[in-house]
């Protein structure tokens, strides 16, 4: 492993590979080489310390992309969210130090840092507002969040990339319909039909208020505070709830998409058409 990045790179490759039992040893075998780099740092260092602590320091800090995420950002100030801000949430299971963690706008100039000695519990979420005197902010007196679109970027305290977010136009060459499965098992109604979207970026990537369309008109609307992780795929079932793939569903009683051809269309929530799939 030549660096955080390259073991970030490998955790994604969980997505894709069916080979889960070699992945795991890779994983283990990165874990192990960056516990030893610890340890001898330490002996070279002369600080106390025993080899247990080393290899939980090494796991905790490789893995720390997985639990720490951008988890929100709310970009209009006319939302029912309230102001803007950005929201970092830590989904366990470790206690975190984010002393000097910092998150970028998408803007030079545009950064935040947090302060020393600043811990996350599992489960904790914390805001970072926009303007000057409401908690954690960025200490601006003009918003600093695209209403059409941006990204946002959160950064470990040396300088590597943990977790970024976008939406709106920066997020519409990430997400594509993957699959359309037209043709389901249940007889007649075809409940188990489905459309699989894909997000093919590294971002997570905020859906809410996006719609995907039939030919028929039919349509299903993300409800807010949906997102897509990195590299993962959702399904919306025609009248079928699978939580393992998102939970979505049209709910419909009928079938959605036609057998012998049918257009699927995904728009974004400015009306933008982000993709089609025809069969």
């Amino acid at each position: 492993m030549k660096n955080k990045k390259e073991f970030y790179d490998l955790l994604e490759s969980f997505n894709s590979s069916d080979d889960i039992f070699k992945i795991f040893q890779s994983i283990e075998n990165n874990i192990n080489h960056y516990a030893k780099k610890i340890y001898s740092d330490r002996i070279k260092s002369k600080k106390t310390g025993v080899p247990l602590l080393d290899w939980w320091i090494a796991c905790s800090t490789l893995l720390i992309n997985k639990q720490l995420i951008i988890s929100d950002v709310n970009f209009d100030d006319k939302s029912d969210k309230g102001k803007e801000f950005i929201e970092i949430y830590n989904r366990g299971p470790l206690i975190v130090d984010i002393s000097q963690f910092s998150i970028n706008a998408g803007d030079q100039g545009q950064d935040f840092t947090f302060p020393d000695h600043l811990i996350m519990y599992p489960g904790q979420r914390i805001k970072v507002h926009t303007y000057v005197g409401e908690g954690f902010n960025f200490n601006s007196k003009r918003p600093i969040w695209n209403n059409k679109g941006d990204v946002a970027f959160l950064y470990d305290n040396q300088g590597d990339l943990i977790s970024s977010w976008a939406y709106g136009m920066a997020a519409q060459n990430h997400i594509k319909i993957k699959y359309i499965n037209y043709d389901g098992e249940e007889k007649y109604t075809e409940g188990d039909e489905y459309v699989e979207i894909e997000n093919n970026s590294t971002h997570q990537i905020d859906i809410s208020g996006w719609q995907l369309q039939s030919n028929k008109n039919q349509v299903f609307t993300f409800p807010n505070n949906t997102s897509i992780s990195p590299s993962a795929v959702i399904r919306i079932y025609t009248n079928f709830v699978d939580t393992i793939t998102g939970g979505f569903s049209f709910n419909s009683a009928t079938a959605i998409w036609n057998n012998k051809g049918d257009k699927g269309t995904l728009i974004d929530a400015q009306g933008k058409t982000v993709d089609e799939y025809l069969y």
